[in-house]
C-alpha cells in the first residue's frame, strides 16, 4: 500500500493508485498528481508498506507564480549538509532578474522544516535587487533534534513569488 504522510502533502498531492502488486524485478510508475496554489513549501512523505516494511521517500514540492522574475537558488556545501547537534548551517543564496534589469524590493522567507511538515525556524527579511543578488546566511540548529530537514528560501515580490528548497541532516555526535 501507499501512503502520504503529512498533512500540508495530503491536501496538494494525489496518488491515482494507492495499492499495487509488483512481482519480484518488476517496476512500476507511480504516477503523482500535484496541486499547489500558492507560495509554500510542502514537505512529506511517501511511505511504500509491505508485509510490516515500510519504505519512507521524502518529499518536497516549492512552486513559483508564472510571472517570476528571479530565478533562485539556496546552496548548502557538503560541510553543511550532515552536521553535528548544535552546529550551525550556512548556506548560500542566489537570485537572478529574468527578463528585467530594474531595482526591485523583494521580501525573502527562510524557513527549516522536518518531514513531518513541523516549521522549526522562520526569519524575514526585505531588500532590493538589482540585476543578481549572491549571499550568504548563517542559520541556528541548536533546537533541533537528530534527524532530517529542509531549508526554504521563498521570494515574493509584488505579483509574483518563487520558492526554493535544500535537505540537510543532523546527527549525534559518536
Amino acid at each position: 500500500s501507499i501512503e502520504l504522510s503529512g498533512e500540508e502533502l495530503n491536501e496538494v498531492l494525489v496518488i491515482d493508485n494507492n495499492n499495487t502488486i509488483l512481482n519480484p524485478n518488476q517496476e512500476k510508475i507511480l504516477e503523482l498528481k500535484i496541486n499547489v496554489k500558492g507560495k509554500e513549501l510542502i514537505i512529506g512523505k511517501i511511505l511504500m508498506k509491505y508485509s510490516g516494511f515500510v519504505k519512507e521517500v521524502p518529499i518536497v514540492i516549492g512552486s513559483k507564480s508564472e510571472n517570476f522574475l528571479f530565478d533562485i537558488s539556496v546552496f548548502l556545501s557538503d560541510k553543511f549538509k550532515k552536521i553535528f547537534v548544535g552546529k550551525n548551517i550556512e548556506a548560500q543564496f542566489n537570485l537572478i532578474e529574468v527578463g528585467t534589469n530594474e531595482k526591485v524590493d523583494v521580501v525573502a522567507n527562510y524557513i527549516i522544516k522536518d518531514f513531518e511538515g513541523n516549521s522549526h525556524y522562520e526569519e524575514s527579511e526585505t531588500f532590493f535587487v538589482l540585476g543578481e543578488k549572491n549571499y550568504m546566511k548563517e542559520f541556528p540548529t541548536q533546537n533541533l533534534q537528530e534527524g532530517k530537514y529542509v531549508l526554504g528560501f521563498e521570494i515574493s515580490y509584488p505579483g509574483a513569488f518563487a520558492v526554493s528548497s535544500t535537505t540537510f541532516s543532523i546527527e549525534e555526535k559518536t
